[in-house]
C-alpha cells in the first residue's frame, strides 16, 4: 500500500440510529417498570434502568442486533432480582452478626383494598428482600415455589418472606390512616 490506512466500516454502525431510537423511546417504558417493582426508590430505578440499557448496547456491540422490549423487561427484572440477592444476603449477615431471629407473621394481604400510590409508599419501607419477594410473587405473578428459585432461597424461606412481608406492607399501609 501508499502508507494510507484504510479504515474498515463496521456494518452495526449504520444501524447506531436503531439503538438510539430504541433508548429514546423506551426508556420511560423500562423506568416505570422499574420504578413499580423497586417501591419508588428514584435512585435504584435509574441505576436498574441504565444497566438495562447498557446491557442493550453490549449486545448489540458484541452481536449486532437490536433488542426488544420484552427483553429490556426481562433484563430489568433479573438486575433487580440480583440486587435484591445482594441486599438479602447482607440484611442476614447483619441479622447474625447482630444475634437477631426472624418470627414468621401470617396475614391475608390479598383481602386488603389498596391504592396503588400508598402501597407503593408502604412498599419502600419495607426491606429489599420482602419488596423483591412481594414484587415477584403479586406483581409478577410467580408462584412462591418460582419466587424462592428466583431468588435463591428455599420454600419454607420464601414463604416465611412473604408472609413477614406482607405484614410489614399492610402495616405500613395501616399507619398512613393514622400516621
Amino acid at each position: 500500500m501508499n502508507g494510507s490506512s484504510v479504515t474498515p466500516i463496521d456494518p452495526r454502525a449504520e444501524h447506531l440510529d436503531e439503538l438510539t431510537a430504541l433508548y429514546e423511546t423506551r426508556i420511560g417504558d423500562v423506568y416505570s417498570f422499574v420504578y413499580r417493582r423497586c417501591g419508588g426508590s428514584v435512585g435504584l430505578t435509574e441505576d436498574i434502568t441504565q444497566e438495562t440499557f447498557l446491557a442493550a448496547a453490549r449486545r448489540f456491540n458484541e452481536q449486532g442486533q437490536i433488542v426488544g422490549i420484552g427483553w429490556l423487561y426481562e433484563v430489568a427484572r433479573r438486575r433487580l432480582i440480583d440486587h435484591w440477592r445482594t441486599t438479602a444476603r447482607k440484611e442476614r449477615r447483619l441479622r447474625i452478626l447482630a444475634g437477631g431471629h426472624s418470627t414468621e407473621l401470617t396475614t391475608d394481604f390479598t383481602d386488603s383494598v389498596v391504592s396503588s400510590e400508598r402501597l407503593l409508599e408502604a412498599l419502600a419501607t419495607i426491606p429489599d428482600s420482602q419488596r423483591a419477594a412481594l414484587v415477584l410473587r403479586y406483581l409478577d405473578g410467580y408462584t412462591t415455589k418460582q419466587v424462592a428459585e428466583l431468588l435463591g432461597r428455599s420454600l419454607k424461606a420464601t414463604e416465611s418472606v412473604l408472609a413477614r412481608a406482607r405484614q410489614n406492607v399492610i402495616s405500613q399501609y395501616r399507619e398512613q390512616d393514622y400516621g
